[in-house]
């Protein structure tokens, strides 16, 4: 059943606060990843009302925040079904400029001021993961990458 959340007016400084930018960050990129409105808002034990509010950063409160990261954590690993509805969802979460899971690392996602990884840094770790896995070392995967050590180490802290 659904839980009633607080009237907007009892969060103080909501906007600014991790929990809220993680969850509604947590929540676009599960839409990216086309799971469905019904879908977390059955999960997440509320109305698919109040669950677009927590998309627009307009409602949040702890408990929701940490129950938004566990069913974020579980789903992120695995794929929505794929439904005509799925389809819709992520349209409609590309077509608005959210991002996917893919866009944030565990030290960004609920960092107000972080900001998410490139299509660049993306592509470059998913090049250095593949070196890793083939048993690349450190020096040829430098090489391949045409960088420096110091720039590669750099570019995935980011």
């Amino acid at each position: 059943m659904p839980e009633t959340l607080p009237h907007p007016a009892q969060i103080a400084s909501r906007r600014a606060a991790p929990d809220v930018v993680g969850a509604v960050r947590r929540l676009r990129a599960l839409a990216v990843a086309a799971w469905t409105r019904p879908y977390l808002a059955a999960e997440l034990r509320i109305a698919e009302c109040h669950l677009g509010r927590v998309y627009a950063g307009r409602i949040s409160f702890p408990q929701l925040a940490v129950r938004v990261r566990t069913l974020y954590d579980h789903l992120v690993v695995l794929e929505a079904p794929y439904t005509p509805a799925a389809r819709i969802t992520r349209g409609r979460a590309l077509a608005n400029g959210w991002l996917g899971p893919d866009a944030w690392t565990p030290s960004t996602i609920d960092d107000p001021q972080g900001r998410p990884l490139t299509a660049t840094v993306r592509a470059r770790i998913e090049d250095l993961q593949w070196m890793v896995d083939t048993g690349e070392g450190l020096a040829g995967a430098c090489r391949r990458l045409q960088l420096e050590a110091g720039t590669l180490y750099r570019s995935l802290e980011r």
